[in-house]
């Protein structure tokens, strides 16, 4: 579930639309799925403002709303070091 999340917030942070984290298949209100949309807006804006416990929330809310995926949280997957890599390589923005 880990994984799956901070792939679809990758791709949330990269892409002109938004917001796959918390699409149709989520089961989320329209107020979490506005305040993702934000939060999404300000790391496009300022990726250094990615911080473990913005991530976590973001990944525990996921967790409870997104229903399709079954498998389990990962305790040692919970900070984006995946994604800083990627973003920090690709010269755009770290």
């Amino acid at each position: 579930m880990n994984i799956e999340f901070e792939a679809k917030l990758y791709t949330d942070i990269s892409n002109v639309g938004c917001c796959i984290g918390f699409n149709m298949e989520s089961s989320a209100s329209q107020n979490i799925r506005d305040d993702y949309q934000k939060w999404i807006m300000q790391l496009r804006e300022d990726p250094l403002s990615l911080t473990n416990s913005d991530y976590q929330k973001w990944l525990k809310l996921f967790d409870t709303y997104t229903l399709s995926y079954s498998s389990p949280f990962a305790s040692n997957l919970s900070s984006p070091d995946a994604l800083k890599s990627i973003l920090s390589n690709s010269g755009c923005c770290y």
